[in-house]
């Protein structure tokens, strides 16, 4: 990362998640329950291998002394820094220590404005200011030429996103299945996450996130080739 922070001249962005996919950490023969301490002790190693002349570090998991690690990157003290956060503990963590954050694609709208309020409650609290930060949010998005069309495709990523995120072979770490609170999985991501129809309704439902939520950086993942195109012929155009 720092290499290619100097062959960008400094325009490398860092981002980090934990993970929460159960079967990962076990094929890799990582304790799923190590899986905070882990990736904080990390995220402080890569930070100190890319500020002191030398890395040291003493932890519970991972142990260096007087490690050179070259080169280093250009930004200085380090390149932005953004933090995976969709829990509570994650965003207050980020919060401390002045971390940006990317927050779930799995939340609606209105968890992700709460969850907007609360990390920016957080960083005034540890002596950091949001203004300037660009807060990604992650959308699933599906258009086509007709409403019907597109929430055909919605459906399909849906139920993708519910078998490969949630299934019984993950058994996700941390993440609370969708299916508890009485409601269809499927049904909470068509009427709650994804943004589907025509490119007049997404544009208007960006337009409304930007108003109900202050989104101010749109990471979007289109469902279909289609869905690709007219995001970037017809949407991005005309977005204010």
């Amino acid at each position: 990362m720092a290499l290619l922070d100097v062959l960008s001249g400094g325009r490398v962005n860092w981002g980090a998640g934990r993970g929460f996919a159960r079967v990962e950490f076990e094929n890799f023969g990582v304790p799923p329950e190590e899986s905070t301490s882990r990736f904080h002790e990390t995220v402080e190693i890569v930070l100190r291998a890319w500020t002191q002349e030398k890395l040291s570090f003493a932890g519970t998991h991972f142990n260096f002394e007087d490690v050179e690690v070259l080169p280093k990157p250009m930004q200085r003290p380090h390149p932005p820094v953004w933090m995976a956060a969709g829990s509570d503990t994650a965003i207050d963590w980020a919060a401390g220590r002045g971390f940006s954050i990317l927050l779930s694609p799995h939340d609606s709208p209105r968890e992700i404005g709460q969850k907007r309020l609360t990390y920016a409650e957080r960083l005034a609290a540890a002596g950091f200011s949001i203004a300037g930060r660009d807060l990604p949010v992650a959308r699933l998005v599906a258009i086509a030429d007709t409403a019907a069309k597109a929430a055909e495709v919605a459906r399909r990523g849906a139920q993708w996103i519910v078998d490969s995120y949630f299934g019984a072979q993950h058994r996700p770490v941390g993440v609370p299945d969708p299916a508890a609170a009485g409601v269809d999985p499927v049904e909470r991501y068509l009427d709650d996450v994804i943004l589907h129809g025509t490119p007049e309704a997404v544009l208007e439902q960006i337009i409304g996130l930007r108003q109900e939520i202050g989104l101010d950086y749109l990471l979007a993942a289109p469902l279909s080739h289609q869905s690709f195109m007219l995001l970037t012929e017809k949407i991005v155009p005309r977005l204010p």
